[in-house]
């Protein structure tokens, strides 16, 4: 499967939407940081117009992000 997928790159827009985030996420203006890669994740998901599926729910707190919260298994 991972053949069949395309990596993304990081641009200057994504790292733009990175900043913006974290500004968004940090007390007293929001609910907390989650990890950095998480929000390069998030906005990278951002930037392109995907959907991000995951089972970390800490992703919920990014605002206008198209989360799709799958349940983990056991």
């Amino acid at each position: 499967m991972l053949e069949e997928v395309e990596p993304l790159g990081l641009n200057r827009d994504i790292m733009e939407r990175y900043a913006d985030i974290r500004r968004s996420l940090r007390p007293p203006y929001g609910p907390g940081l989650i990890g950095d890669i998480d929000t390069l994740i998030a906005a990278t998901a951002m930037e392109h117009g995907l959907t991000l599926v995951t089972a970390d729910s800490d992703f919920h707190r990014i605002p206008d992000l198209d989360v799709l919260l799958v349940p983990r298994k056991m």
